[in-house]
């Protein structure tokens, strides 16, 4: 759990609290659900952080969660309408933000949606 909530201090104090309630502390019990859910109060809170982002960092985050699969460089630059520049500073901007994954032991270097991103509809989050 903690690595699908990224070890974010307030985001496991409201899922913790959702568990307490719904299941009555049973970690188990949550984890046996898929997908798993996002209160109210956790959309919101990443709803405020997609707010923040540029169109560039929008677009990439939106290519990037129509896929279940890792994606390279060259991928996106062909889905995209970017230059390299803006794909990579694009690119470390989401990574920086934790966003995105990088799968370093693919050759090449291949990216991905966060876990968490990948339980809601990242499309709504990004309007």
């Amino acid at each position: 759990m903690i690595n699908f909530y990224q070890g974010n201090p307030q985001w496991l104090k409201l899922i913790g609290e959702t568990i307490k309630k719904l299941f009555s502390g049973s970690v188990a019990q949550y984890l046996s659900y898929q997908p798993l859910f996002l209160s109210d109060e956790l959309t919101n809170i990443l709803q405020q952080h997609f707010q923040r982002l540029s169109q560039l960092e929008k677009q990439l985050l939106s290519q990037l969660s129509q896929t279940e699969k890792s994606v390279s460089v060259s991928q996106i630059l062909e889905k995209l309408q970017l230059s390299s520049p803006e794909l990579f500073q694009t690119l470390l901007s989401l990574e920086r933000r934790n966003l995105i994954d990088k799968i370093k032991e693919e050759n090449p270097t291949l990216f991905i949606v966060k876990p968490i991103l990948r339980i809601i509809n990242c499309q709504s989050l990004l309007i």
